[in-house]
């Protein structure tokens, strides 16, 4: 029983320890130290005419990559307070919910990058997307150190 308790408070604490950086830009601060803005700006390299259309596209990409990133959060979320009594239909449901997450960032990078290719050249919106990729795949990596698998935690407490 002991076990139990430490392992759930184990399981508590690193969801917890996410939900307080919901936000990817606190990962994000957190991993390279900077935000995530001047990150982008650094990197971008754009010319005085390509700032504002950019910035501009950039703020409505960042709206919808919120809204996906809070969805996220609310699926793991359920996963946490579900973990211990995992039903079949819950799993289910959650994978459903977390693919279809998934596919909405993918649809959301190729919508950013029709846009961006508008107002800047298609090579700088590929820069974008790419540099969006590899944050993504970060923030991906570091939320998946946290939490644990399916039964991970099962298998500690026998």
């Amino acid at each position: 029983m002991k076990k139990l308790i430490i392992f759930c408070g184990a399981l508590l604490i690193s969801i917890s320890g996410y939900a307080q950086s919901t936000d990817d830009i606190a990962i994000i601060q957190g991993l390279w130290g900077k935000e995530k803005r001047a990150i982008v700006e650094q990197y971008m390299d754009l010319s005085t005419a390509e700032a504002t259309p950019f910035w501009n596209a950039y703020e409505t990409y960042e709206t919808s990559r919120k809204e996906l990133g809070s969805e996220r959060l609310g699926i793991l979320t359920e996963y946490a307070d579900s973990y211990f009594e995992l039903s079949n239909e819950t799993a289910s449901d959650l994978i459903h919910r977390g693919i279809a997450n998934n596919i909405s960032y993918q649809k959301l990078a190729k919508k950013t990058f029709k846009d961006m290719s508008k107002v800047i050249p298609p090579v700088k919106a590929a820069k974008f997307i790419q540099l969006e990729n590899y944050f993504r795949i970060a923030i991906l990596m570091e939320i998946q150190d946290e939490i644990p698998f399916i039964g991970e935690l099962d298998e500690l407490i026998e």
